[in-house]
């Protein structure tokens, strides 16, 4: 087995070019009779596959494919980060009582603060104009996804842990083929990449990226082979943890032995919800995407969004009065559960959204906030979302991140590990983060806290049946990009490779400005579209991508995915 899958993982290497080469012309739907994985990334989407041919279930699968995402796109997402994941076992399942309750099994991995920060840390940088949250060894904070993968496989997987691992440390050592999305981000960004030299000699062999570049990640191999021999506490305790805290101590950061071994992951209670008869199943807090996906379907579920017509002006207002209060509820209410108080019960309330739609009905011209200034968001690949269910129900949908774009841009010596900068998630007294997000005291920095997140995994069910399993990468335009799917196939009953591609916009409450993709006014109706939005008053500003999404559509007999074009992703199943 393990000679076979080396000799396909060379395959991968050999093709991945080709494959890659045709993106115009890149297959980003697939159907499935018994199986459906979609990912950022061709190969991870078919490794998972391959785990699920060669006995695995969806856990497997998801967590193989996962691993694989961290070396072919290490932009993105690794183990030098964290995430949260929702399981939904199909019928018949082996459960433990707690997840009977809910009917899913939701895992916050999220990364936390080390115990030793403080505000003044930061708030010094940023006096002497250094963003220490967003580049630097004070940037990260503990990492959780090996921690949150491995309990996932321990408690719901099939196969043995080093199946699991095998096809990540294969990659890694073999090489791979730059994608044209990887080559994109790289040529897009080069001169902030080669600012960093350990980064830029792993990850732009040469100082330039080509199609036919191999990018081997020889030292990632080696950390990801003690984690297939040793599990966690090569980790959180071992050698891995060992030259985490060397690197940390050496760099000025501030992760000690104690922060890693004594890392927690959390089993939460999902986010629920109604919408036009089906059940919603999203991710918790210290997430806020869960709840602002919920609260925006309660105060639309009052509009006939469908009588309106897809993205036509008085939709998009509506759409963008619901984002503005739920982003602004937000900015208010929201930060680690562990630490804050969340009026969560209030805010996803049926009650409270009829109050909200109620004044949107009676003022459709959305008044502007002055005093807001357009913050451009960057460039969103700093997230991966991947999606696998099977044809016995069995769905899981799982979000991992290193935040922006390599993260820190630190490389912890002797590891390959990329480490995130999720500081800058944590909100501050005056001014924004990174994306444009301002927050309150709920999500101000402290030793041992969660970040705020807007990760949005999400399942949505019929009478107990999975029917839509999604969820998308991009910061805060997460929340909104999976929300826009969602209406596109419920209410718009477009199919998913519709639903996914259709151009989308957002409205984050601060800045007072509504983001679009240019499809949204490209034509005779795109031009009417805009000029009549302008004429109330709004402020617009265009962006390449709103968003990546990945979704599976369980609702037809058989098993539908699509990865979003907009990454290049491509699923797989059979």
């Amino acid at each position: 087995m393990r000679a076979k899958l080396l000799i396909l993982l060379m395959l991968y290497v050999v093709c991945a070019g080709f494959v890659q080469a045709r993106v115009k012309g890149l297959n980003n739907y697939a159907t499935g009779k018994k199986v459906m994985v979609t990912t950022d990334h061709p190969i991870a989407s078919q490794i998972g596959v391959d785990i699920l041919k060669q006995g695995g279930n969806v856990v497997d699968a998801a967590v193989a494919a996962t691993f694989a995402l961290g070396v072919l796109n290490p932009f993105s997402s690794g183990i030098g980060g964290g995430g949260f994941a929702i399981y939904l076992p199909g019928p018949g399942q082996k459960t433990e009582k707690k997840l009977k309750e809910t009917g899913v099994y939701v895992l916050d991995f999220r990364e936390q603060a080390p115990k030793l920060v403080t505000a003044s840390i930061y708030d010094k940088g940023r006096s002497q104009g250094k963003r220490l949250t967003y580049e630097g060894p004070l940037a990260s904070g503990v990492p959780g996804e090996v921690a949150g993968l491995l309990q996932l496989h321990r408690k719901y997987g099939r196969l043995p842990r080093a199946r699991l691992l095998e096809p990540a440390i294969k990659l890694a050592e073999i090489g791979f083929k730059p994608s044209p999305y990887y080559i994109k981000v790289i040529e897009t960004h080069s001169a902030e990449f080669l600012a960093h030299a350990p980064l830029a000699s792993l990850f732009i062999p040469g100082g330039i990226i080509k199609p036919a570049t191999i990018i081997k990640q020889k030292k990632l191999a080696e950390t990801l082979k003690l984690i297939s021999k040793s599990g966690r506490k090569s980790f959180y305790q071992g050698k891995i943890a060992q030259k985490i805290v060397r690197w940390s101590k050496n760099s000025g950061g501030a992760i000690t032995l104690n922060d890693l071994k004594h890392y927690q992951i959390k089993v939460r209670k999902p986010v629920t919800g109604q919408y036009r008869g089906l059940t919603i199943h999203s991710m918790p807090p210290p997430s806020s995407g869960g709840a602002l996906v919920v609260e925006m379907l309660n105060i639309l579920e009052s509009f006939d969004l469908a009588g309106m017509g897809h993205n036509s002006p008085r939709y998009i207002q509506v759409v963008v009065s619901a984002m503005k209060q739920a982003y602004k509820d937000r900015a208010k209410y929201f930060g680690d559960p562990d630490f804050v108080k969340i009026p969560l019960k209030q805010l996803v309330s049926k009650e409270y959204a009829k109050e909200i739609s109620a004044s949107i009905k009676k003022d459709i011209s959305l008044p502007k906030d002055k005093k807001s200034k357009i913050i451009p968001p960057p460039d969103d690949s700093g997230t991966s979302h991947l999606c696998v269910a099977d044809h016995h129900g069995n769905t899981l949908v799982l979000t991992s991140t290193i935040n922006t774009l390599f993260g820190s841009k630190e490389i912890v010596p002797g590891t390959g590990i990329v480490m995130n900068n999720h500081m800058d998630d944590f909100s501050w007294p005056k001014g924004a983060n990174t994306y444009g997000l301002v927050g309150s005291s709920q999500n101000y920095i402290q030793g041992g806290k969660r970040p705020l997140s807007s990760m949005s995994p999400t399942i949505i069910t019929k009478a107990g049946k999975p029917i839509l399993a999604l969820g998308a990468s991009g910061g805060p335009r997460i929340i909104s990009a999976t929300l826009q799917v969602i209406i596109n196939v419920i209410d718009f009953k477009m199919n998913l490779k519709q639903a996914v591609a259709k151009p989308r916009f957002h409205h984050q409450w601060k800045p007072d400005t509504i983001f679009y993709e240019p499809d949204l006014a490209e034509g005779p109706t795109g031009a009417q579209r805009m000029e009549r939005l302008k004429k109330n008053g709004l402020t617009f500003k265009q962006r390449d991508k709103l968003g990546v999404v990945q979704a599976i559509d369980l609702s037809h007999g058989h098993l539908e995915g699509v990865s979003d074009p907009r990454k290049y992703g491509q699923p797989a199943g059979f």
